[in-house]
């Protein structure tokens, strides 16, 4: 705009326009207006001031960079098709305050244990252990993000007294998105043990006759628009005697985890930051075929946290309510 080309008149330097193209294929992709370069800095990588022929490009063409100028040719490239996907927990993220679950204030309801095997009481205090420390990453996490935007991101210079000693400590960056990551993968496992806890409750003859827990993960349920068991009723509820998740957060929270897990591009994530927020990000191709719809995951954390305690006290509230009708509603 005329107040950017004007500042930049006033600081000695021009405004040009870079063409950017693929560095794999070399395809024109966008352009850009930026600061005219020192001649010591040059261009940005995969990027060029000559400009294609787009006023004349026939349709289906592209003009691909040759090293020192455009050729034309059929637009037969790969792209990988994406979708950006943001969790709404339904209400200001402002909201959030942390949640207080114990054994001893009959915050859970009494589950049948496992005979030889397990005492679910230790399964209850485990999660309620799990779900402090989920606060309390959330806290670090918070401040992490505080941190890191609030430094040169850059790294450590090589002749710097430290650097050493820095180098053999995580990077701030990786230290806030590996924080993430182990807060993810504690509330997955909360929500499994849920799901074994719910089939205990809902199916102890089965599991007494075969010694099996048919259903062990929230995964075997994202996909199920109709509760018609009485486990599903109380995972994902009915909307009726048994609440519902609505805003699909089991849904986000398996997809996150395995893209965790499985998804070579979440790495690509790594650099992304939003400035303003502590944000939960990743990059997911299901079962790694990346010729599916890559979803490009960007949360903001606080509703990550508002959706999973959300959750917990829903599935809570619906096994009471299993409990005190025995499923026969």
């Amino acid at each position: 705009n005329k107040i950017v080309r004007a500042q930049l008149a006033v600081r000695g330097y021009m405004q040009i326009v870079i063409f950017h193209y693929e560095p794999s294929n070399k395809f024109y992709l966008g352009s850009e207006a930026v600061e005219d370069r020192r001649p010591d800095v040059g261009l940005p990588a995969h990027s060029t001031d000559v400009p294609p022929p787009l006023d004349t490009l026939l349709e289906g063409m592209i003009p691909i960079f040759n090293g020192v100028g455009w050729d034309v040719v059929p637009d037969t490239f790969w792209r990988p098709k994406t979708r950006e996907l943001n969790y709404d927990a339904g209400r200001k993220a402002n909201s959030y305050k942390p949640i207080s679950l114990s054994i001893y204030s009959r915050s859970f309801p009494n589950y049948p244990s496992m005979p030889m095997l397990c005492n679910t009481s230790l399964v209850t205090q485990s999660i309620c252990q799990r779900i402090r420390i989920i606060h309390e990453k959330f806290t670090l996490i918070v401040d992490l993000h505080k941190q890191a935007i609030s430094i040169d991101l850059g790294g450590v210079p090589l002749d710097s007294p430290n650097h050493e000693a820095l180098t053999s400590s995580p990077c701030l960056l990786y230290r806030y998105k590996l924080e993430i990551e182990a807060m993810v993968y504690i509330m997955r496992r909360v929500l499994d043990s849920l799901v074994q806890l719910s089939y205990l409750l809902t199916n102890y003859p089965d599991f007494d006759k075969t010694k099996t827990i048919g259903h062990n993960e929230i995964g075997r349920f994202v996909d199920k628009e109709i509760a018609i068991t009485d486990l599903e009723k109380v995972i994902i509820g009915d909307g009726a005697s048994y609440q519902k998740d609505e805003t699909g957060f089991l849904s986000v929270i398996n997809d996150l985890f395995n893209s965790f897990k499985h998804c070579l591009m979440h790495d690509e994530s790594y650099s992304l930051m939003c400035p303003d927020v502590p944000t939960i990000v990743s990059y997911q191709a299901k079962r790694n075929n990346h010729n599916n719809e890559i979803i490009f995951h960007n949360h903001n954390a606080y509703h990550i946290m508002m959706g999973f305690q959300d959750n917990v006290l829903r599935i809570l509230k619906n096994q009471k309510t299993y409990q005190s009708t025995d499923g026969e509603l």
